[in-house]
Order: C-alpha cells, then sequence, then structure tokens
C-alpha cells in the first residue's frame, strides 16, 4: 500500500498534536488538506530526496516515484522524523509566551520552551545518524598508525612530511 499526504499527516498529528494545540496550529485535520502541514511535509520529502511536481505542496504521486527507491522502510522513518522536526520548529517560531509571575502565581513557560527545544535537539542529532541496522560507520580491514618520514635532504631538526 502506498503512503499518502494523508497518512503522514496522520502521523504527525499524534506525535505533535498536543505541542501544535498550544499555539493554535490546525490539529483537526488528517485528510491530506492540512495548511499547517504542508510545509513540514514538503521539506521532509526534499529531505529524502525526492522531487516535487509543484514545489510548494506535495501530492500522494510524490511520495510514490516512478523511479528511485520507494519511500518505504528506513527512507519512511526519515521523513516522517524531518516532517516532525519541521512542525517542531514551526511550534518553536510562532511560541511567543514568556514567564509571568505575580504576588502568589508564576507561571514558567520557558520550561516547556526548554523541553521543545530539547526534543528538537533530539530530532536533529537522530537524522544526522545513518538509518537501519548499521548504525555507525562500518570498517573493513585494520587500522594502521600512520607514519611520517623525513623529506631526503632533511635537516637533522626535522623538516618532516606530511603523512
Amino acid at each position: 500500500m502506498p503512503i499518502t499526504v494523508a497518512n503522514v499527516e496522520a502521523i504527525l498529528l499524534k506525535r505533535c498534536s498536543a505541542a501544535m494545540a498550544v499555539v493554535t496550529l490546525d490539529v483537526t485535520t488528517a485528510d491530506g488538506t492540512n495548511p499547517d502541514l504542508a510545509d513540514p511535509i514538503r521539506y521532509a520529502a526534499v529531505g529524502i530526496g525526492l522531487w516535487l511536481a509543484t514545489p510548494g505542496a506535495v501530492a500522494d504521486a510524490d511520495l510514490t516515484p516512478t523511479c528511485g527507491p520507494p519511500v518505504a522502510g528506513h527512507r519512511y522513518e526519515k521523513l516522517l522524523d524531518l516532517a516532525e522536526l519541521r512542525t517542531l520548529e514551526t511550534v518553536l517560531n510562532r511560541f511567543l509566551y514568556v514567564d509571568q509571575k505575580t504576588d502568589v502565581n508564576t507561571k514558567q513557560n520557558n520550561q516547556w520552551r526548554q523541553g521543545l527545544q530539547a526534543r528538537i535537539e533530539y530530532l536533529t542529532r537522530r537524522i544526522s545518524l545513518p538509518y537501519g541496522r548499521a548504525f555507525g560507520r562500518v570498517r573493513i580491514g585494520r587500522d594502521e598508525p600512520r607514519l611520517r618520514w623525513p623529506r631526503p635532504g632533511a635537516d637533522a631538526d626535522g623538516d618532516w612530511g606530511a603523512a
């Protein structure tokens, strides 16, 4: 079953609806026409290497490419993570509340902002790592130290060449 924009919107709303509701973004529309999720989905689609027919919007046909690898498995996970990252960045940019303190009441909105920033940093680190089973670099062979040899005609105190 091919992935659709409505599928991506539904998953993004599960992941981000609480944060989106705080800044009054649309948290009810998940039929492929949510205006507040159009940019995050576009950003994610371009981020995984898809070509879009219309640069400003993503259609269902854009998520099922006719050439190249399909959006499935690890590419699908990366698409969702990139879209979530962009959505949370949008929420953070629209969050304008500041800490409020009266004589007896205190409302600390900065804690919520710090939690959101921590989630954004976590997603940024996660996206920068490879997706799939092979987390990290695979090395074949053995590591040997790089030796530096003196250049021919070098003086005794060490005109050493590059490694």
